[in-house]
């Protein structure tokens, strides 16, 4: 059954690509393309994989046909729900009165700087809600710069200070041996060049992509070995460029990332040994939103690490590792299988509005921004609902002051001759 399930994702991945690029005109921003293409890696090429080629599961090699249909059920209504919504509710296109180009650059740069400042403070000083405000910033002047770069509107002093400091952001997730933020990196310009039809770009990056699949081994170890001068603990993994070393390299990241297995797990042990959990995850995202600064003793988020104890993934006395509850796998233990589903359709229709109204705004660069900032990052439902959405509309509102202000500061005149 998990060969099926792979074979309706691939399905859904096509349509989604061919509504959302392939018979749009203009612009249009491509958000469950993504998120198909997410659950058919990790919730369906993974599965088959990793029970045959992984060693030293944490869970069961066998995935039982409930996780299945569960899983099939909860992607299949979250596509209706967008698809719906998004190809039934239409927005008029906003009108656009001057030309916000040079406004959008300067709060793209300014952003851009906030990033590193807030990355260079937070190594030496513990500051409330600013965590929050890091990967935004990032997300926000990647996302702009690159679709300016793409429509041609980046002068070239700014495409190679752009290019330094992409460099830069590299190296340092590089020394820290971190391949998601790098994947993001490259899959937030690949979606600019989507939503701009730039077909070449999309190659390319869709190529160096697939290759980041099999650069986890190397990227810890060049992390964990080369730099701090550690041990790399992965299987079978060896420094050197061959295809057993890609395996490894690849296994390792398999083994975290089979997000079906994981299901099956739960679902079986799910009332009957480990009850349903007792809070709520849109509740728990809304107070998210609350800045810790006005409540210092807001609980801190450990639902990873609890979750990882009670099905018995952890150790009991391990108070570190956290391990990752997929949307399906926070819904599934929360609401149940029934109110999951129900849930997920609606939220798949918020979806679809929201991305209808961004992408049929007239100032797309700043949209577009605003989108990869808050939107974007929520198609890889590998982590619990309420830490992936807990600060989305507290970005929107820094994002859209940060941009008045911008206007402010660029007379009217400026702004005509960017």
């Amino acid at each position: 059954m998990t060969v099926i399930l792979t074979a309706i994702l691939f399905l859904l991945l096509m349509c989604s690509f061919y509504y959302e690029v392939i018979s749009v005109k203009g612009a249009n921003i491509p958000f469950f393309t993504f998120v198909i293409t997410y659950y058919f890696i990790f919730h369906g090429l993974f599965a088959i994989y990793t029970p045959l080629n992984v060693p030293h599961l944490p869970f069961s090699r066998d995935i039982g046909s409930e996780a299945v249909l569960f899983t099939l059920a909860f992607v299949g209504l979250q596509f209706a729900g967008y698809h719906i919504v998004s190809r039934t509710v239409r927005f008029r296109p906003s009108p656009l009165s001057c030309d916000p180009t040079a406004a959008l650059i300067l709060i793209s740069w300014t952003l851009m700087v906030g990033y590193f400042a807030i990355h260079f403070v937070l190594q030496n000083y513990s500051v409330p809600s600013l965590p929050q405000l890091k990967m935004p910033c990032w997300y926000f002047a990647l996302s702009t710069l690159s679709f300016l770069l793409l429509r041609r509107q980046l002068s070239l002093p700014h495409v190679v200070a752009l290019v330094a400091v992409v460099g830069v952001k590299l190296s340092i997730d590089l020394m820290n041996g971190f391949l998601t933020p790098i994947l993001f990196s490259v899959l937030i310009v690949l979606s600019a060049a989507l939503s701009l039809k730039s077909f070449r770009t999309i190659i390319i990056l869709g190529l160096i992509g697939v290759s980041l699949f099999g650069s986890y081994g190397y990227i810890k170890h060049f992390s964990k070995t080369v730099i701090k001068g550690e041990r790399t603990y992965l299987n079978q993994f060896t420094q050197i460029y061959s295809l057993q070393g890609f395996k490894s390299s690849f296994d390792s990241l398999a083994r975290r990332s089979s997000h079906l297995s994981l299901t099956s797990l739960v679902m079986e042990r799910t009332p009957s040994l480990v009850p349903f959990d007792n809070r709520n995850p849109f509740l728990d995202a809304v107070i998210n939103h609350v800045p810790r600064v006005l409540w210092p003793s807001k609980p801190r988020e450990v639902q990873g690490n609890a979750f990882g104890k009670r099905y018995g993934i952890l150790n009991l006395d391990d108070k570190q590792t956290s391990w990752n509850l997929p949307w399906t796998v926070d819904f599934y233990i929360t609401f149940g299988p029934f109110l999951s589903v129900l849930s997920i359709f609606f939220l798949g229709g918020a979806f679809g509005l929201a991305v209808s109204w961004l992408s049929s705004r007239a100032d797309q660069p700043f949209w577009f921004g605003v989108y990869s900032a808050t939107l974007f990052p929520l198609f890889y439902q590998e982590s619990n609902f309420s830490v992936m959405t807990g600060s989305v509309f507290s970005v929107l509102v820094f994002l859209l002051v940060a941009y008045r202000v911008a206007k402010m500061v660029l007379p009217l005149s400026s702004v005509r001759n960017a």
